[in-house]
This record gives C-alpha cells, sequence and structure tokens, in this order.
C-alpha cells in the first residue's frame, strides 16, 4: 500500500528551473492522470523486465527514468498479464519482481522512476550528483546529453579531468527522435537535467546502467556500463547513458 501511494504522490522538483525556460511539455498532473488510467486487458512478454519497463512505458507514453544493475549475462524474461487494472498497477508488478527496486518519484514532476532502493541515499551515485547552474541554448538534446557526461566525468574522475583541460571531439548520432531545445537548470542533479532532456524532445527514456558486480571509481562513484554490451567502460570515458525514444529497444545486455 505505501508503495503505491508513493506512486501516486506529487513529484517534486528537485532541481530549480529557471523563470522564462521553456515549459516542460508534460506536467505531474499528466503522469498522475497517465499512472491512474484504467486497463482492461495488457499483457507483457519481454526479453528481459528491463525491456518490459521500456515497453510500458511507450505504450503508456510514460517519459521514464530508469537505473539498471546488469545481470551479468543472465536472462531473464518477463511474461505477465492483467485483467480490469491500471497502469500504476502494472508498473507496480513489474518492479516488484526485481528485488531491491522501487518505483521512486525524486526530482521533476513529469518522470517516472525506477532505481534500486539502496540508490536513493548513496552519494556515489552520479544522477545523485548536484551540477550547479546547467544551460540549454538551441542544442540538440544528443549533443546537451554528451556534454552533461563531460561535466559529470569532472565530478567521477576530477584528477583525470584536470589532466585534460579543453574540449572532447568526438560525434553525436541523431535522429528524429533528437530536436533542438533550450532551458535552463539552476542547482539541479544530474537527475533532474537528465529529466529535463528526456521530457524536451522525442527521446522519453533515459536509462543508466551498472556493471553486475558494482565498482568505483577513486572518488567513490559508482562506474556505469554499456546497455549494449558487457565490456567495461575505461574511467575516462565514465558516466555514461542512454537516452531513448518509446518504442521497442534492441540489442540490450
Amino acid at each position: 500500500m505505501l508503495r503505491r501511494l508513493s506512486l501516486a504522490a506529487i513529484l517534486l522538483l528537485g532541481g530549480r528551473e529557471i523563470a522564462g525556460s521553456r515549459q516542460q511539455p508534460s506536467t505531474a498532473r499528466t503522469l498522475q492522470g497517465s499512472l491512474a488510467s484504467p486497463v482492461g486487458s495488457y499483457s507483457v512478454d519481454a526479453d528481459s523486465t528491463l525491456v518490459a519497463l521500456i515497453k510500458v512505458a511507450t505504450d503508456f507514453k510514460l517519459p521514464m527514468g530508469i537505473e539498471w544493475i546488469k545481470r551479468g549475462g543472465v536472462v531473464v524474461r518477463y511474461n505477465h498479464s492483467w485483467q480490469v487494472t491500471t497502469v500504476s498497477t502494472i508498473i507496480q508488478d513489474i518492479v516488484a519482481s526485481l528485488p531491491g527496486y522501487e518505483v521512486d518519484s525524486t526530482g521533476t514532476r513529469s518522470v517516472l522512476h525506477v532505481r534500486p532502493s539502496a540508490f536513493q541515499v548513496d552519494n556515489g551515485d552520479i544522477v545523485n550528483a548536484h551540477v550547479g547552474l546547467f544551460q540549454v541554448k538551441n542544442e540538440l538534446v544528443e549533443v546537451a546529453s554528451r556534454r552533461l557526461q563531460r561535466l559529470a566525468g569532472t565530478i567521477v574522475m576530477p584528477r583525470e579531468a584536470s589532466q585534460s583541460p579543453g574540449g572532447v571531439a568526438g560525434s553525436v548520432g541523431t535522429g528524429v527522435d533528437d530536436q533542438k531545445v533550450t532551458f535552463t537548470i539552476e542547482d539541479g542533479t544530474v537527475r533532474d537535467i537528465l529529466d529535463r532532456l528526456c521530457l524536451a524532445a522525442g527521446l522519453k527514456i533515459w536509462i543508466v546502467a551498472y556493471p553486475a558486480v558494482a565498482t568505483r571509481t577513486p572518488a567513490g562513484f559508482l562506474r556505469t556500463a554499456s546497455l549494449y554490451n558487457d565490456l567495461p567502460i575505461e574511467d575516462r570515458w565514465q558516466p555514461t547513458w542512454n537516452l531513448l525514444p518509446w518504442g521497442t529497444p534492441r540489442d540490450l545486455k
């Protein structure tokens, strides 16, 4: 009962969005209305619980942020059917199949979060880190996301960052779901900014993955992992995450 009440509670804004920024396209009322929507019949048959969550987010148009601990190559399908239920109950049932996970309502008012409950108070979880003022001025979402990654990298690996001043060369793939956006967040966390990015355009889901066996950087932050393979990510590329559109994901590991 307490878990369902927490899911239905109003989501509190973590970072303060500066007046004059573009209004968020989704609101807490829209999210809460979607979660309370009745569902007559629904079923999920997915390669994993992560894919099941993405499917529900897609089918019911829910902006979602997921922190996901990988299972070390173990494949666990998720198959379940519901009759006369709500979107909220479907999500709660899926998350209940993941020991130690919770539906969390920290952050912006319009994004549903799923994460290991222990991460809520872990100062080594990079998405909890405050990054101060973050401005996006007519940038593609993926470009802004890459810039946020570099900024988060100076927190995760401060020594390495100080030894490598200047910009980082590279390319960013974009598609029809990526659009140019403008907003400013003051005193926000990485989570707040990821939420704002996924609300800004067509990339409606953010996922931060972690290896099955947790390790930490010298600064004490949990290392992140790739969604698409099991190769370790070098510290100079930490942290990493993915922004995805609603749809059917492929090749997730």
